[in-house]
């Protein structure tokens, strides 16, 4: 007698889920020729999400992007990441730039992404706990409830893990330890990024908060890998392509890309 379907999908999926419980757009590209055509892929995917997610205790439908610095291309990441996973967006502090916000810059390059407004808009560019001071607001973790999503989402940080919002200790690793989210970290190849991204996973690995991945944007440097592996064995290590023209087409590209390297 053929193995049940449903049991024949799970056994297919069990090992790939524990670590690509967040990419299940990719996983039912690379599974769908193994399914009847008389089942409902989205109802047998569906019911393995709620199996597993219970399972293994991963939040599926979120995540946070954060990055090992300043100008390493989270938001750009962001967009591809949103774009390949068919995901919402939501950045939760604005500081500067209120007339070219990260947002709109998502919004514009994807083509399925719904947009959560940002819960601070501050007017300068600088630090969030001295910008909101500037601004008459002190930032506690009261602001930064997780909306209600109604699917997976991208959250973006800003700058690092330790970033201030307020004067008396709260910065966004605390966040990321209390939404309880996993969190890919976006790094660059420069002088001292090694020491920057490994002080950033060890950050996280210390608080407990679950690493969904490592990004790399931009050209690879395989002497960098080498090291987070031999730190982080079980680093999911991946890649973008540096974008010199941002375009729907060329963020499209950047994501098949990454989707490609789950595989």
């Amino acid at each position: 007698m053929p193995q049940h379907p449903d049991k024949t999908a799970c056994h297919l999926f069990k090992s790939e889920l524990q670590f690509h419980l967040y990419d299940l757009p990719i996983l039912q590209r690379k599974y769908f020729q193994f399914l009847p055509v008389n089942f409902s892929v989205n109802r047998i995917l569906n019911s393995l999400k709620s199996y597993f997610c219970t399972l293994l205790k991963v939040n599926m439908k979120s995540f946070v992007v954060t990055g090992i610095g300043t100008e390493v291309g989270k938001t750009v990441v962001s967009a591809v990441l949103c774009e390949a996973l068919k995901a919402d967006y939501w950045k939760p502090v604005q500081a500067g730039d209120l007339h070219a916000l990260d947002s709109d810059f998502v919004k514009s390059l994807t083509s399925e992404t719904n947009i959560f407004p940002a819960n601070v808009l501050l007017n300068e560019a600088m630090s969030p706990h001295e910008a909101a001071r500037l601004d008459g607001i002190e930032l506690t973790e009261e602001y930064f409830d997780l909306p209600d999503f109604n699917k997976q989402t991208i959250i973006e940080g800003a700058g690092g893990l330790m970033v201030p919002l307020n004067d008396v200790g709260l910065c966004y690793i605390d966040l990321f330890q209390l939404w309880e989210l996993p969190v890919y970290v976006v790094t660059k190849h420069y002088l001292g990024s090694i020491n920057h991204t490994l002080l950033t996973l060890n950050a996280l690995m210390i608080r407990e908060i679950p690493i969904a991945g490592l990004i790399v944007n931009g050209k690879r440097n395989e002497a960098s890998e080498r090291i987070y592996r031999s730190h982080f064995s079980d680093l999911n290590i991946t890649y973008i392509p540096e974008i010199a023209d941002f375009s729907v087409e060329s963020i499209r590209e950047a994501a098949n890309l990454w989707i490609e390297q789950q595989a």
